[in-house]
């Protein structure tokens, strides 16, 4: 029977602590940029990653990974990357980066800018007309990686929040509450953990903004 997955060559890993995958696609591979993909383990079972470039890069891919020590996961993925090729599904999910004209509003934690990464790049590579704002949360400055990379793309402005603290005010919601208004009217993509995707959706429902203009993964995968 024909191998339902997809062969990617791994052609180079680099990064640290945060992995950043280059693959390349061996068959016609399509995706927008916000989508995820699966790699397949060996027993079958799927890893989700979001999709870290752009689809103009194709046939190459790039994957941003942080090992979770303990986790069952990073454990196979880890003994995966061992090898030099991954199988893979094709893309999945429903968020994009919204029209060219349109401002788009990325917010995400942690290693959840992937997203970030392969919308910026999308809409640099299309020459969007509208701006791309995004805000980087995270617990350390050890989670922010590859910043220069998004800063020298046209039209893309970075701010980027460091604090740990799990109360309101955490500096990157001060930051989003203080700033939400502006935003009010772009297409808005959440990208992180589901309690940071449902954090973040309380205050910006709250600010005004509508169901339809927010966009997440764990939407999907994580609804409440």
């Amino acid at each position: 029977m024909k191998n339902p997955f997809i062969a990617a060559d791994i052609i180079g890993i680099s990064g640290i602590p945060v992995r950043r995958i280059r693959l390349h696609i061996n068959q016609p591979y399509a995706f927008k940029s916000g989508q995820h993909l699966n790699i397949v383990a060996p027993d079958d079972s799927l890893i989700p990653m979001s999709i870290a470039s752009a689809p103009e890069r194709l046939p190459e891919l790039e994957l941003h990974y942080r090992p979770v020590a303990g986790a069952a996961e990073a454990d196979a993925l880890d003994k995966l990357l061992e090898d030099k090729q991954l199988n893979i599904t094709s893309a999945l999910g429903e968020v994009g980066s919204g029209e060219p004209d349109e401002d788009l509003f990325i917010i995400a934690g942690g290693s959840g800018a992937a997203q970030a990464f392969s919308c910026a790049e999308h809409r640099a590579a299309i020459k969007a007309r509208g701006n791309t704002v995004i805000l980087w949360c995270a617990d350390t400055a050890q989670d922010i990686y590859g910043q220069e990379t998004l800063r020298a793309m046209k039209n893309v402005q970075l701010h980027v929040c460091i604090d740990n603290r799990r109360t309101p005010e955490n500096e990157g919601m001060v930051w989003l509450h203080n700033n939400a208004a502006k935003f009010i009217n772009a297409y808005v993509l959440i990208a992180g953990s589901p309690g940071f995707v449902y954090t973040v959706t309380d205050l910006l429902t709250a600010a005004g903004f509508t169901e339809q203009q927010l966009h997440a993964d764990a939407y999907e995968y994580a609804p409440r």
